[in-house]
């Protein structure tokens, strides 16, 4: 047999030859809606940046400190958000966040964070550099609402299990079975 695979592959556009990202948000659903949201927020390779558990509890680092007092911060820049929940662990955040009036998107507004922890950080002399985007969840009543605010109260003392601590599982596939109760074999988005 003469040739191989590769000299009867079709040509590719370089967009076709690279995989496609997927789609980390719900497809249709308006992200200013006035709703409850969690959100997670990772550092870039899940570096320990934001600080270290002991005993139990977070000792936040200077870039974690920063974070701290953005997140308290958000209401002071989107009078329509509050802040229900959050935590900072070595290399990632969870918040509740409560968006009210329509305005800003929920990407907007972690993007806003995100950009502002790092300008921060940068002008205080520390190096803060977060992963692309952000896992989320549309709260949806109050059961949801309770499992998920003490996941996030919880967060430290599980450190040592927590999948952004252990590199070989897929948070996605975490939060469908830790957090909402449920395995999500179909690889969905738990939204």
């Amino acid at each position: 047999m003469s040739g191989s695979c590769r000299d009867s592959a079709p040509a590719l556009s370089e967009s076709q030859a690279k995989p496609k990202r997927k789609l980390n948000r719900l497809s249709g659903y308006d992200y200013s809606t006035e709703n409850a949201y969690f959100i997670t927020a990772c550092i870039e390779n899940r570096e320990h940046t934001f600080g270290r558990v002991v005993e139990d509890k977070v000792e936040l680092s200077k870039q974690g400190e920063i974070v701290k007092r953005r997140i308290s911060g958000i209401p002071d820049f989107f009078s329509e958000v509050s802040v229900l929940e959050s935590v900072i662990m070595p290399n990632h955040l969870h918040c509740i966040l409560m968006i009210g009036d329509k305005g800003k998107t929920l990407s907007q507004i972690v993007q806003s964070l995100k950009s502002a922890c790092t300008r921060q950080a940068k002008k205080e002399g520390a190096k803060l550099m977060w992963q692309r985007s952000f896992y989320d969840h549309i709260i949806r009543d109050e059961e949801s609402y309770c499992r998920i605010a003490e996941y996030i109260r919880n967060n430290p003392l599980k450190w040592s299990v927590d999948v952004e601590n252990i590199k070989d599982r897929k948070a996605e596939e975490y939060y469908a079975e830790v957090i909402f109760g449920k395995r999500n074999a179909a690889g969905g988005s738990g939204k």
